[in-house]
Protein backbone atom coordinates (compact mmCIF):
# COMPACT_ATOMS: atom_id res chain seq x y z
CA UNK A 1 0.00 0.00 0.00
CA UNK A 2 1.33 3.32 -1.03
CA UNK A 3 2.41 5.49 1.71
CA UNK A 4 0.29 8.39 1.16
CA UNK A 5 -2.85 5.85 1.59
CA UNK A 6 -1.66 4.82 5.19
CA UNK A 7 -1.72 8.67 5.90
CA UNK A 8 -4.93 8.72 4.97
CA UNK A 9 -6.48 6.15 6.55
CA UNK A 10 -4.67 6.85 10.00
CA UNK A 11 -6.08 10.35 9.78
CA UNK A 12 -9.12 9.47 9.65
CA UNK A 13 -9.20 7.67 13.31
CA UNK A 14 -5.87 10.23 14.90
CA UNK A 15 -6.93 13.44 17.01
CA UNK A 16 -4.16 16.48 17.13
CA UNK A 17 -1.61 14.70 19.11
CA UNK A 18 -1.38 12.26 16.07
CA UNK A 19 -2.73 9.50 18.31
CA UNK A 20 -5.62 6.82 17.89
CA UNK A 21 -8.98 7.39 18.97
CA UNK A 22 -11.53 4.63 20.04
CA UNK A 23 -14.86 6.32 19.30
CA UNK A 24 -17.08 4.44 21.52
CA UNK A 25 -20.07 4.84 23.85
CA UNK A 26 -21.07 2.35 26.61
CA UNK A 27 -24.60 0.52 26.26
CA UNK A 28 -26.75 -1.95 27.93
CA UNK A 29 -25.63 -0.40 31.22
CA UNK A 30 -22.00 -0.82 30.53
CA UNK A 31 -22.10 -4.55 29.48
CA UNK A 32 -20.56 -3.69 25.98
CA UNK A 33 -19.32 -0.71 23.86
CA UNK A 34 -20.83 0.76 20.62
CA UNK A 35 -17.97 1.59 18.38
CA UNK A 36 -18.22 4.10 15.49
CA UNK A 37 -15.85 4.35 12.90
CA UNK A 38 -15.49 0.42 13.66
CA UNK A 39 -14.36 0.00 9.48
CA UNK A 40 -12.21 2.38 9.87
CA UNK A 41 -10.20 1.44 12.72
CA UNK A 42 -10.34 -2.36 11.90
CA UNK A 43 -8.28 -1.32 8.46
CA UNK A 44 -6.08 0.76 10.59
CA UNK A 45 -5.16 -1.58 13.07
CA UNK A 46 -4.60 -4.43 10.22
CA UNK A 47 -2.01 -2.24 8.64
CA UNK A 48 0.02 -1.40 12.00
CA UNK A 49 -0.11 -4.82 12.97
CA UNK A 50 2.76 -5.38 10.26
CA UNK A 51 4.61 -2.47 11.42
CA UNK A 52 8.09 -3.74 12.33
CA UNK A 53 8.43 -1.39 14.84
CA UNK A 54 4.89 -2.67 16.15
CA UNK A 55 5.90 -5.26 18.78
CA UNK A 56 2.59 -6.10 20.34
CA UNK A 57 0.50 -9.14 20.47
CA UNK A 58 -2.42 -8.66 17.55
CA UNK A 59 -3.53 -12.42 17.49
CA UNK A 60 -6.20 -11.37 20.72
CA UNK A 61 -7.06 -8.42 19.01
CA UNK A 62 -7.74 -10.02 15.04
CA UNK A 63 -9.68 -12.33 16.52
CA UNK A 64 -12.27 -10.45 17.78
CA UNK A 65 -12.23 -8.04 15.14
CA UNK A 66 -12.99 -11.42 12.79
CA UNK A 67 -15.60 -11.74 14.96
CA UNK A 68 -17.09 -8.82 13.91
CA UNK A 69 -19.44 -7.55 10.50
CA UNK A 70 -17.09 -4.77 8.60
CA UNK A 71 -19.52 -2.04 9.31
CA UNK A 72 -18.69 1.56 10.51
CA UNK A 73 -20.92 0.85 13.84
CA UNK A 74 -20.60 -2.66 15.81
CA UNK A 75 -21.57 -3.23 19.70
CA UNK A 76 -18.91 -5.30 21.70
CA UNK A 77 -18.40 -6.86 24.54
CA UNK A 78 -17.15 -5.07 26.96
CA UNK A 79 -14.52 -6.80 27.87
CA UNK A 80 -13.40 -7.22 24.25
CA UNK A 81 -13.45 -3.59 24.27
CA UNK A 82 -11.22 -3.80 27.26
CA UNK A 83 -8.80 -5.85 24.69
CA UNK A 84 -8.92 -3.42 21.68
CA UNK A 85 -8.68 -0.23 24.11
CA UNK A 86 -5.30 -1.78 25.60
CA UNK A 87 -3.83 -2.75 22.31
CA UNK A 88 -4.74 1.05 21.28
CA UNK A 89 -2.90 2.19 24.56
CA UNK A 90 0.21 -0.06 23.62
CA UNK A 91 0.65 1.66 19.91
CA UNK A 92 -0.04 5.35 20.89
CA UNK A 93 3.30 5.24 22.40
CA UNK A 94 4.73 5.55 19.10
CA UNK A 95 2.19 5.95 16.06
CA UNK A 96 2.48 9.56 16.78
CA UNK A 97 5.85 9.22 15.61
CA UNK A 98 5.16 6.52 12.53
CA UNK A 99 2.68 9.46 11.81
CA UNK A 100 4.57 12.03 11.13
CA UNK A 101 7.85 10.23 9.23
CA UNK A 102 4.10 9.66 6.96
CA UNK A 103 3.86 13.29 6.94
CA UNK A 104 7.75 14.18 5.66
CA UNK A 105 7.68 11.39 3.53
CA UNK A 106 3.95 11.99 1.29
CA UNK A 107 3.16 15.01 -0.60
CA UNK A 108 -0.29 16.86 -0.98
CA UNK A 109 -1.98 15.48 -4.09
CA UNK A 110 -3.91 17.81 -6.43
CA UNK A 111 -6.99 16.92 -6.18
CA UNK A 112 -8.02 16.63 -9.93
CA UNK A 113 -5.11 13.99 -9.88
CA UNK A 114 -6.14 10.38 -10.99
CA UNK A 115 -3.85 7.57 -9.35
CA UNK A 116 -3.80 4.84 -11.60
CA UNK A 117 -2.35 1.19 -10.20
CA UNK A 118 -0.87 -0.57 -13.10
CA UNK A 119 -2.65 -4.38 -13.76
CA UNK A 120 -0.26 -7.04 -12.16
CA UNK A 121 -0.24 -9.34 -15.43
CA UNK A 122 2.22 -6.27 -17.35
CA UNK A 123 4.77 -8.39 -17.42
CA UNK A 124 7.28 -7.09 -20.38
CA UNK A 125 8.16 -3.66 -22.40
CA UNK A 126 5.12 -5.17 -25.07
CA UNK A 127 3.01 -5.43 -22.15
CA UNK A 128 3.09 -2.12 -20.81
CA UNK A 129 3.67 -0.43 -24.35
CA UNK A 130 -0.14 -2.12 -24.68
CA UNK A 131 -1.38 -0.40 -21.60
CA UNK A 132 0.04 3.32 -22.11
CA UNK A 133 -1.80 3.24 -25.54
CA UNK A 134 -5.16 2.35 -24.68
CA UNK A 135 -5.17 4.63 -21.38
CA UNK A 136 -3.94 7.17 -24.25
CA UNK A 137 -7.05 6.40 -26.29
CA UNK A 138 -9.19 6.34 -23.40
CA UNK A 139 -8.33 9.74 -22.50
CA UNK A 140 -8.17 11.34 -25.36
CA UNK A 141 -11.85 10.12 -25.57
CA UNK A 142 -12.82 11.09 -22.63
CA UNK A 143 -11.25 14.88 -23.30
CA UNK A 144 -13.89 17.77 -22.89
CA UNK A 145 -12.38 20.67 -22.11
CA UNK A 146 -8.99 20.37 -20.93
CA UNK A 147 -6.17 17.82 -21.17
CA UNK A 148 -5.07 14.69 -19.12
CA UNK A 149 -1.37 15.13 -18.36
CA UNK A 150 1.01 13.08 -16.92
CA UNK A 151 2.40 13.99 -13.64
CA UNK A 152 5.11 11.09 -13.14
CA UNK A 153 4.72 7.96 -10.71
CA UNK A 154 4.20 7.38 -7.26
CA UNK A 155 7.75 6.54 -6.18
CA UNK A 156 8.58 3.13 -5.37
CA UNK A 157 5.22 1.65 -6.43
CA UNK A 158 3.39 0.57 -10.02
CA UNK A 159 1.23 3.80 -9.73
CA UNK A 160 0.75 6.54 -12.40
CA UNK A 161 -0.42 9.77 -11.47
CA UNK A 162 -2.50 11.54 -14.12
CA UNK A 163 -3.86 15.13 -13.74
CA UNK A 164 -7.07 16.14 -15.27
CA UNK A 165 -6.54 19.80 -16.26
CA UNK A 166 -10.35 20.26 -17.64
CA UNK A 167 -12.81 20.41 -14.56
CA UNK A 168 -15.73 19.46 -16.21
CA UNK A 169 -13.06 16.59 -17.93
CA UNK A 170 -12.57 15.53 -14.44
CA UNK A 171 -15.88 14.68 -13.51
CA UNK A 172 -16.92 13.52 -17.53
CA UNK A 173 -14.04 10.77 -16.41
CA UNK A 174 -14.87 9.98 -12.84
CA UNK A 175 -18.87 9.83 -14.14
CA UNK A 176 -17.86 7.27 -16.64
CA UNK A 177 -15.42 4.97 -14.10
CA UNK A 178 -18.53 5.03 -11.87
CA UNK A 179 -20.87 3.85 -14.63
CA UNK A 180 -18.38 1.39 -15.80
CA UNK A 181 -17.90 0.18 -11.77
CA UNK A 182 -21.65 -0.24 -11.46
CA UNK A 183 -22.45 -2.01 -14.95
CA UNK A 184 -19.54 -4.56 -13.57
CA UNK A 185 -21.24 -5.12 -10.14
CA UNK A 186 -24.61 -5.58 -11.89
CA UNK A 187 -23.05 -8.34 -14.25
CA UNK A 188 -21.69 -10.30 -11.59
CA UNK A 189 -24.78 -10.57 -9.87
CA UNK A 190 -26.54 -10.84 -13.32
CA UNK A 191 -24.05 -13.49 -14.75
CA UNK A 192 -24.47 -15.78 -11.76
CA UNK A 193 -28.30 -15.49 -11.44
CA UNK A 194 -30.81 -17.46 -12.18
CA UNK A 195 -32.77 -14.78 -13.33
CA UNK A 196 -30.42 -14.27 -16.16
CA UNK A 197 -31.25 -17.73 -17.34
CA UNK A 198 -35.17 -17.07 -16.98
CA UNK A 199 -34.87 -14.04 -19.00
CA UNK A 200 -32.39 -15.58 -21.73
CA UNK A 201 -34.93 -18.53 -22.00
CA UNK A 202 -38.06 -16.47 -22.03
CA UNK A 203 -36.07 -13.95 -24.92
CA UNK A 204 -35.17 -17.43 -26.84
CA UNK A 205 -38.92 -18.70 -26.58
CA UNK A 206 -40.42 -15.73 -28.03
CA UNK A 207 -38.05 -15.72 -30.97
CA UNK A 208 -38.76 -19.51 -31.55
CA UNK A 209 -42.31 -18.96 -31.36
CA UNK A 210 -42.06 -15.91 -33.86
CA UNK A 211 -40.57 -18.47 -36.02
CA UNK A 212 -43.40 -21.24 -35.40
CA UNK A 213 -40.91 -23.02 -33.68
CA UNK A 214 -42.56 -25.28 -31.75
CA UNK A 215 -39.69 -27.06 -29.86
CA UNK A 216 -39.81 -26.20 -26.38
CA UNK A 217 -35.98 -25.62 -25.27
CA UNK A 218 -35.23 -25.89 -21.74
CA UNK A 219 -31.65 -26.42 -21.56
CA UNK A 220 -29.05 -23.26 -21.98
CA UNK A 221 -27.08 -23.36 -24.30
CA UNK A 222 -23.07 -21.59 -23.09
CA UNK A 223 -22.44 -19.40 -26.58
CA UNK A 224 -26.06 -18.73 -26.94
CA UNK A 225 -26.04 -17.41 -23.16
CA UNK A 226 -22.88 -15.46 -23.27
CA UNK A 227 -23.77 -13.62 -26.70
CA UNK A 228 -26.87 -12.80 -24.47
CA UNK A 229 -25.40 -10.97 -21.70
CA UNK A 230 -23.04 -9.58 -23.58
CA UNK A 231 -26.22 -7.59 -25.35
CA UNK A 232 -27.73 -6.94 -21.69
CA UNK A 233 -24.10 -5.62 -20.71
CA UNK A 234 -24.04 -2.69 -23.81
CA UNK A 235 -27.59 -2.23 -22.86
CA UNK A 236 -26.93 -1.16 -19.56
CA UNK A 237 -23.37 0.79 -20.72
CA UNK A 238 -25.91 2.72 -23.13
CA UNK A 239 -28.65 3.48 -20.03
CA UNK A 240 -25.46 4.76 -17.91
CA UNK A 241 -24.60 7.11 -20.89
CA UNK A 242 -28.20 8.44 -20.72
CA UNK A 243 -27.89 9.25 -17.19
CA UNK A 244 -24.09 10.90 -17.86
CA UNK A 245 -25.78 12.96 -20.61
CA UNK A 246 -28.65 14.31 -18.80
CA UNK A 247 -26.65 15.32 -16.09
CA UNK A 248 -23.88 16.95 -18.00
CA UNK A 249 -24.74 20.76 -18.03
CA UNK A 250 -22.31 22.12 -19.64
CA UNK A 251 -20.82 20.02 -22.49
CA UNK A 252 -18.57 22.69 -23.87
CA UNK A 253 -20.18 22.48 -27.20
CA UNK A 254 -20.41 18.90 -27.69
CA UNK A 255 -23.57 17.12 -29.06
CA UNK A 256 -26.34 15.13 -27.50
CA UNK A 257 -24.73 12.31 -29.90
CA UNK A 258 -20.85 13.29 -29.42
CA UNK A 259 -21.11 13.23 -25.91
CA UNK A 260 -23.43 9.54 -25.95
CA UNK A 261 -20.64 8.37 -28.29
CA UNK A 262 -17.58 9.37 -26.27
CA UNK A 263 -19.49 8.12 -22.56
CA UNK A 264 -20.29 4.49 -24.44
CA UNK A 265 -16.59 4.95 -25.78
CA UNK A 266 -14.96 5.79 -22.18
CA UNK A 267 -17.07 3.19 -20.21
CA UNK A 268 -16.17 0.52 -22.32
CA UNK A 269 -12.60 1.04 -22.47
CA UNK A 270 -12.68 1.36 -18.29
CA UNK A 271 -14.64 -1.86 -18.61
CA UNK A 272 -12.07 -3.45 -20.02
CA UNK A 273 -8.71 -1.89 -18.30
CA UNK A 274 -10.94 -3.00 -14.73
CA UNK A 275 -11.64 -6.49 -15.93
CA UNK A 276 -7.68 -6.79 -16.88
CA UNK A 277 -6.49 -5.53 -13.47
CA UNK A 278 -5.99 -1.71 -13.57
CA UNK A 279 -6.88 0.04 -10.71
CA UNK A 280 -8.37 3.89 -11.05
CA UNK A 281 -8.41 6.24 -7.52
CA UNK A 282 -9.44 9.49 -6.56
CA UNK A 283 -6.09 11.97 -5.37
CA UNK A 284 -5.29 11.36 -1.60
CA UNK A 285 -6.92 15.32 -1.29
CA UNK A 286 -10.26 15.08 -3.26
CA UNK A 287 -13.11 17.58 -4.28
CA UNK A 288 -15.40 17.64 -1.80
CA UNK A 289 -18.33 16.52 -4.04
CA UNK A 290 -16.65 12.99 -4.71
CA UNK A 291 -15.01 10.15 -2.54
CA UNK A 292 -14.48 6.26 -2.41
CA UNK A 293 -15.52 3.79 -0.39
CA UNK A 294 -13.79 1.03 1.38
CA UNK A 295 -13.36 -1.00 -1.71
CA UNK A 296 -12.34 1.41 -4.05
CA UNK A 297 -15.46 2.54 -5.85
CA UNK A 298 -16.46 5.99 -6.28
CA UNK A 299 -19.62 7.95 -4.29
CA UNK A 300 -20.78 10.33 -7.22
CA UNK A 301 -23.82 11.60 -7.19
CA UNK A 302 -24.75 12.64 -10.83
CA UNK A 303 -27.37 15.41 -9.81
CA UNK A 304 -24.30 17.30 -8.38
CA UNK A 305 -22.57 17.29 -11.73
CA UNK A 306 -25.38 19.84 -12.41
CA UNK A 307 -24.80 22.27 -9.85
CA UNK A 308 -20.80 22.11 -10.67
CA UNK A 309 -18.95 25.57 -11.16
CA UNK A 310 -15.30 26.16 -11.24
CA UNK A 311 -14.30 26.06 -7.68
CA UNK A 312 -12.23 28.28 -5.47
CA UNK A 313 -8.75 26.19 -4.73
CA UNK A 314 -9.60 24.22 -2.03
CA UNK A 315 -7.24 24.74 1.02
CA UNK A 316 -5.28 21.90 2.99
CA UNK A 317 -6.78 21.31 5.79
CA UNK A 318 -4.53 20.21 8.70
CA UNK A 319 -5.71 16.73 10.90
CA UNK A 320 -8.32 17.62 12.87
CA UNK A 321 -9.44 16.11 16.32
CA UNK A 322 -12.13 13.79 16.06
CA UNK A 323 -15.82 14.66 17.62
CA UNK A 324 -17.08 13.56 20.39
CA UNK A 325 -20.15 11.69 20.15
CA UNK A 326 -21.89 10.69 17.08
CA UNK A 327 -19.87 10.03 14.08
CA UNK A 328 -20.56 12.49 11.02
CA UNK A 329 -22.80 11.77 8.31
CA UNK A 330 -21.24 10.17 4.76
CA UNK A 331 -22.88 10.75 2.21
CA UNK A 332 -24.69 7.53 -0.11
CA UNK A 333 -24.44 6.93 -3.20
CA UNK A 334 -27.80 8.23 -4.83
CA UNK A 335 -30.32 5.74 -6.53
CA UNK A 336 -31.27 7.16 -10.09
Amino acid sequence: MRLGEIKKKLEAVINDENKLVIQSEPVYGGAAQKITRFDRLRDVLDILSEATWNKEDFAPVAEILKSQPDAREVIVPADAYEKIKNYVDQLNHNVHIFYSILDLMTETQDPHLINIKLPENVASLKDLSGLNKRLEDTFKAANVDGEFEFRGFDVGTEWYQIYVAGFLSYHFFLACLKASQEVMKLRAEYYKSEEAKVHFLTAKKVLEEAKDDKQNETVVDEKEMKKYLETWVDTKIREEAEKIKEALADRNGFSDNEINIKTVRVVKDLIKELDAGTEFHLSLNPPKDVGEDAAGHLVLDYKKIKELTEPEPEKIEEPKALPEGEDEEESDEVEE
